[in-house]
């Protein structure tokens, strides 16, 4: 058996995010068992809780070592910037791992580094503490900067599954998939209008006509794909605000970004605000992961299309595919007339949890096993129907009759393939 290539993983973050270093060892050790070894590789985990205290030498120069070897450098950060560091040209010990991590990688290329924000409430990120400024601050500078990739995440469980992704990918070489910007943000037109035509209520007029300015500000910002400002801008935008048309902005904006917490809340305001069922309706939809819809609708026009001659299935995939749009709006249209408001908001509350974002996920799988279960539950029922209709058609017996195989061959004399073996399992005899 070959040796493994053992992978240091270095882990970097303040005390506040203690769930999620337990769960980066958790990941570890669960690929270690599952993954790793069929990869070739082995994972080590590094981190300031596992380096021993080494006598006359500074602390954090022992854990420095730790960063010096790692292969793959992660930092989280969520409301704190980190342990301040009176002996240290940096502001925290957290900042100062990343730094060196960071000058390394531009000299040598490595180690890879990957950033996590933990997502923070509007509220909070519209009137930080002095220890979430730093982090909004350093934030900005990497979206600035570009050199840097960083992700977003709602809890530990969001966070095991990024690590978990992400580490494979190294693991297989394929990294640079995952080294590119999060994905663009691109608020509707019907959004954007709504704002830029909006005149603020006369009775509040200084409230109003400054809420509407930051949400005007925001929304240039987010056409920038300057992310950073426009999270700030909104959160300001949205405190105390009663104005629908920026409430929904800032829901849809917060949703393309993957906070799905803040923008729940935002649409339990607008759905109490308004009790509008179309409202809570409409922005329900918008928790949908990007693409979840389009990856039912891919599932559905899969699973009948191959019921189909090959000749004219290519035109009921391409058929089903343009009525995507069709059925999102109707899928709208259903919710309003079954469901009442409150409905939709604990709907909504539970598609913005961990587990509801898990389910939805799995459904597209259930789709597609339920599809085909049907398929052959259905072949096997036509079959016995036209067996009871046409019980002499010689095809038919042909077709439903039981074949013993001997040696290879089946009581007509007809050779039969050996079943397809999932791998590793021993070869039929």
């Amino acid at each position: 058996m070959s040796a493994q290539k053992e992978i240091g993983v270095f882990i970097a973050s303040p005390g506040d995010l203690a769930p999620e270093r337990k769960a980066f060892k958790d990941v570890i050790d669960e690929l270690n068992k599952d993954f790793a070894d069929g990869a070739g590789v082995k994972f080590n985990a590094l981190a300031w809780e596992d380096v021993l205290a080494v006598t006359g030498r500074r602390p954090q120069e022992v854990i420095n070592l730790e960063v010096a070897r790692c292969d793959l450098f992660v930092l989280a950060l969520h409301r704190r910037w980190g342990q301040s560091a009176p002996d240290s040209q940096y502001s925290s010990y957290t900042e100062e791992e990343f730094r060196l991590a960071f000058e390394r990688w531009k000299t040598t290329g490595s180690p890879e580094i990957l950033v996590f924000f933990k997502n923070v409430d509007p509220a909070s990120t519209a009137d930080p503490g002095e220890e979430l400024k730093k982090v909004l601050a350093f934030r900005k500078e990497l979206q600035a900067g570009r050199e840097t990739m960083f992700r977003r995440f709602n809890d530990e469980a969001g966070f095991a599954e990024e690590i978990d992704k992400h580490l494979r990918a190294f693991a297989k070489g394929k990294w640079k998939e995952f080294d590119r910007a999060v994905d663009m943000v691109d608020l509707s037109q019907q959004t954007v209008d709504s704002l830029t035509r909006l005149t603020p209520d006369l009775t509040l007029v200084q409230a109003e006509s400054t809420a509407l300015a930051m949400a005007r500000a925001a929304l240039d910002a987010a056409k920038n794909q300057n992310i950073e400002d426009a999270t700030l801008l909104f959160s300001k935008a949205c405190e105390g605000t009663t104005n629908l048309a920026i409430l929904s902005a800032a829901a849809e904006f917060f949703g393309q970004i993957g906070d799905t917490a803040a923008s729940s809340k935002l649409i339990h305001r607008q759905a109490a605000i308004a009790q509008d069922r179309t409202i809570a309706a409409r922005y329900y939809l918008t928790l949908m992961p990007k693409g979840f819809m389009d990856a039912m609708m891919m599932q559905m026009a899969d699973g009948f299309s191959a019921s189909y001659p090959p000749q004219v299935a290519g035109e009921v995939r391409d058929v089903m595919m343009d009525a995507l749009e069709p059925i999102k709006d109707h899928l709208l249209e259903v919710m309003v007339k079954y469901y009442s408001t409150a409905e939709i908001i604990e709907l909504a509350k539970f598609m913005a949890s961990p587990q509801g974002q898990s389910s939805l996920k799995k459904q597209q799988f259930i789709l597609a096993d339920m599809m085909e279960f049907g398929r052959q539950a259905g072949t096997t029922i036509m079959a016995r129907r036209e067996q009871q209709l046409r019980p002499n058609d010689p095809m038919i017996i042909e077709a439903t009759s039981p074949r013993q195989i001997v040696d290879g061959r089946d009581t007509k004399g007809k050779p039969v393939e050996p079943p397809d073996t999932p791998p590793g399992s021993p070869a039929p005899h």
